[in-house]
């Protein structure tokens, strides 16, 4: 097989000298045992030629860094990158999407700063239909303050299929020029999360949009249930394609709170806030001075033997201990079972303080019977209810 063209060293590398096209074992280039591969063959060596020559990263050879699209604190979105947004079903997912995609259109919000001429977002949602969406529309309105909505394309994409919902955002990013794409619900671009050609082929799609666009993909999927790994293959291939990747999730010390934090980061990871809704159900950025705050004061408020009343206690344990006692274990479980239904739900560990505590009370002794081979608890007498 002959080749024409022959790349050459780019200026700085050898200028001038042609390239060596190695020969395998019998006289073929690489290029005869590679057209073996599928759909290879139909790849001009010519073509390959000069990709090769784009792709080379050359020794003193300078390249800038890529401009920010949105400072996330001290971490960064930048143009010519994808990025995750991921967590549990209705964890605030699209809410974190939504506040981002405020701040570029009015100039920054909190800690959410858009870079040098960033001010175009395109948001493609696949999953809330026209009513819903609208309302995120309006959600995004009043975040800005009515300010750079002009930038903003919302496009609805629940009635499509998945190929036509990826060619509708395809011609969206060529016509709006966006700087910033929200895919609330990359999942819903592909028939199933599993498809590992399918994913690793649909974020190479996006990987080079986000170049030739000269822009930053944002991309939101779901969590697989009990772990912080992302949904399917596809969740797979975002991850380790991705800038950086966040974890939102309600927070364990309120309801009220949603957790966003840096999951993974290629760069300098932004630190971790919240998102908290005001009176009129807009999202507001939550420091971390108050999570710890919060946490703190759930702290305070733990249920500890000195926020239950005794005379509870002995009512509680009347109905769990018999009359020939019973060891430490089933005591446990019992009085769990039974402040349950008290309205008070506390685990086995946090109850093993409570069995001390009754027996400092005078509530509970504890001793072995003869032949037993575990001490047991007893109501003391005069106790029951």
């Amino acid at each position: 097989m002959s080749i024409k063209n022959k790349p050459r060293h780019p200026e700085g590398n050898g200028a001038g000298a042609e390239a060596n096209i190695r020969k395998i074992p019998g006289g073929d280039t690489i290029f005869d045992v590679m057209e073996s591969f599928d759909g290879y063959g139909q790849r001009d060596p010519q073509w390959i030629n000069e990709q090769l020559e784009k792709s080379l990263i050359i020794p003193g050879v300078e390249i800038p860094r890529p401009d920010v699209v949105l400072h996330v604190g001290r971490g960064e979105l930048t143009r010519g990158s994808i990025s995750g947004g991921i967590g549990k079903e209705k964890g605030n997912k699209s809410t974190n999407a939504q506040i981002k995609s405020a701040a570029i259109l009015c100039g920054g919000i909190d800690i959410l700063r858009p870079g040098v001429g960033a001010r175009r977002v395109l948001v493609g949602d696949t999953e809330q239909g026209s009513y819903w969406g609208s309302l995120s529309v309006d959600r995004i309105r009043r975040l800005t303050g009515g300010k750079g909505l002009d930038g903003l394309t919302y496009l609805d994409l629940r009635v499509y299929d998945p190929g036509d919902r990826l060619a509708i955002i395809a011609a969206a990013i060529e016509r709006y020029t966006p700087d910033f794409v929200v895919i609330d619900g990359i999942r819903d671009l592909v028939n199933s999360v599993n498809d590992e050609e399918a994913a690793n082929e649909l974020v190479g799609k996006l990987m080079r949009w986000s170049v030739e666009y000269n822009c930053h993909i944002h991309c939101i999927l779901h969590q697989n249930k009990g772990s912080q790994l992302a949904n399917g293959w596809l969740g797979g291939a975002l991850s380790k394609k991705s800038e950086l990747v966040f974890e939102i999730n309600k927070s364990k010390e309120s309801d009220e709170i949603a957790i966003v934090t840096a999951l993974l980061s290629r760069g300098l990871a932004p630190e971790p806030y919240g998102l908290r809704r005001d009176a009129d159900g807009l999202p507001y950025i939550v420091d971390g001075t108050f999570l710890t705050s919060v946490a703190s004061e759930r702290k305070a408020k733990a249920v500890t033997p000195a926020t239950i009343d005794d005379d509870l206690l002995r009512a509680v344990l009347s109905r769990v201990v018999p009359g020939n006692g019973m060891t430490r274990t089933p005591l446990i479980m019992g009085m769990q079972q039974e402040l349950e239904w008290e309205g008070i739900k506390l685990g086995q560990t946090a109850l093993r303080p409570f069995v001390d505590h009754c027996q400092e009370e005078g509530i509970l002794r504890k001793e072995k019977p003869e032949g037993s081979k575990y001490p047991h608890y007893f109501l003391v007498k005069g106790q029951s209810c």
